[in-house]
């Protein structure tokens, strides 16, 4: 069949170059594809990430997250989280050292969690000077922080817990008049006081007397 004249020039073009362009238009639609995939992948991971921020409960499950969704926007809320859980537990020191790996400012709306929730594990740990100097720096240096209260109650809980219960009830007394004006603040306060006042005063270590050998 003879071949329509004004089509030689299309058939020329195509031997020459249109093979070519053809692979070229392949590679890049594959690339596309490839991309739009990759995009709907991270947004479904982002969005199973937001629903693991509200759905895992247990520290297995909050693990599990944590290392699925490392690098993604919601691993600080899922550490925060999973810091919480072992807290919770008494795992003091494991949900201390996740605290201080926000290396002192938490995720945004959560900045100041870290620094409380150190102090808090190191008042489980019974490292109460390291407690009180650490709820009494943060009260200081953040008098308008969300956490300031829980501070500056902590700092006179373990006032208490050191001994000097009377002090650590004084001072919480004087929160008191910080908050009058509100109401959900001055329950906390309440609590803390009754709290406070039953701590039993520590009682100094009596050394043993040493046992007499009889003589004679």
């Amino acid at each position: 069949m003879e071949m329509p004249e004004e089509l030689v020039p299309l058939i020329d073009w195509w031997e020459k170059d249109g093979k070519k362009t053809a692979a070229i238009v392949a590679v890049a639609l594959v690339a596309v594809v490839a991309y739009k995939g990759f995009v709907a992948h991270r947004e479904a991971k982002r969005v199973a990430a937001g629903d693991a921020v509200l759905t895992a409960y247990s520290a297995e499950q909050l693990e599990d997250a944590v290392s699925d969704y490392a690098g993604m926007a919601a691993e600080g809320a899922l550490k925060l989280r999973l810091a919480k859980s072992y807290y919770d537990a008494g795992r003091y020191a494991e949900a201390k050292e996740l605290y201080e790996s926000f290396g002192g400012k938490g995720p945004e709306g959560f900045e100041d969690v870290p620094a409380v929730g150190i102090a808090m594990c190191l008042e489980g740990l019974e490292d109460y000077d390291g407690a009180l100097a650490a709820f009494g720096a943060f009260a200081e240096a953040n008098p308008d922080s969300l956490y300031a209260l829980t501070a500056k109650l902590g700092a006179a809980r373990i006032v208490a817990l050191k001994g000097d219960r009377d002090a650590g009830v004084k001072a919480i007394e004087a929160l008191k008049e910080e908050v009058k004006d509100d109401e959900n603040a001055s329950a906390v306060v309440e609590a803390m006081l009754d709290t406070v006042r039953r701590i039993s005063p520590a009682v100094p270590e009596v050394a043993e007397p040493a046992v007499l050998e009889n003589q004679g």
